[in-house]
């Protein structure tokens, strides 16, 4: 929605291709991506910045574009970020220096993609090629934070490499990934779903297991004010294939 006036722009996605349509299901005119170099890897965000829009992803060769209104690749990047990874996330910042895209490398080295064509590494600590990853916010700062599940460990650092949690020993595989939610400006916490174990656990930005958790069900999570009363809801499944409501802050 360019001009917040409800004039909503769709963008989908399909192998190299990143179409573009209409609230309506129409494809818009006067838009010609002719395609990235190869497959798309995540789903496109847009950015304003100083009066620019830009529509940002990247391949799974780690080539990031930022696309102009007009489908036109207005950056040109040279930094790329890792290949094949599972994780690629977009940095929303105020400025071209501190937004982008950032993702992992196959030993869990931090990969930030600048839009002014920076390549920034962070190295938190050795995981091993199977690690998940997220970016989000735990904390009431605004700032980033960094998720990692690997081998039995569930940990948090800051992008100034100061651990959050690190919890080990950990029974669960995450089927879903790794997924935060923000239950008040200040309160944020990790979900997490074994869909094998038919559990799901709930974390506060502490690394603490939330009170009642682990609950049962095999479905990613979902929380939302579904009644738009101030109260946060958790809608979760189980393999029988009903839903249950839980009021959760």
């Amino acid at each position: 929605d360019y001009e917040n006036n409800k004039d909503y722009r769709i963008f989908v996605p399909c192998d190299k291709k990143l179409f573009n349509y209409n609230k309506d299901g129409k494809l818009v005119s006067g838009y010609s991506f002719t395609g990235s170099k190869n497959e798309i890897a995540n789903a496109p965000q847009h950015l304003l910045l100083d009066g620019k829009d830009y529509i940002i992803f990247n391949d799974i060769a780690g080539t990031v574009y930022a696309l102009n209104r007009k489908g036109e690749n207005i950056l040109s990047l040279k930094s790329t970020l890792p290949s094949n990874r599972k994780n690629y996330e977009v940095v929303v910042g105020n400025s071209l220096a501190n937004s982008g895209i950032i993702s992992t490398s196959s030993n869990g080295t931090v990969v930030f993609v600048t839009l002014n064509d920076k390549r920034e590494e962070i190295n938190l600590q050795s995981f091993t090629n199977n690690h998940l990853f997220n970016l989000g916010n735990l904390s009431d700062n605004k700032s980033k934070d960094v998720i990692v599940f690997d081998e039995g460990k569930l940990s948090a650092f800051s992008l100034s490499k100061k651990e959050i949690f690190n919890i080990k020993d950990l029974e669960f595989t995450p089927s879903f990934g790794l997924q935060i939610y923000s239950l008040t400006e200040s309160n944020n916490v990790v979900g997490i779903t074994d869909k094998n174990l038919q559990k799901i656990y709930l974390y506060s930005q502490f690394g603490e297991l939330m009170q009642g958790f682990p609950l049962e069900g095999n479905s990613p999570i979902l929380i939302d004010d579904i009644n738009n009363d101030g109260t946060k809801n958790m809608i979760i499944g189980n393999s029988s294939g009903s839903l249950f409501i839980y009021s959760v802050f």
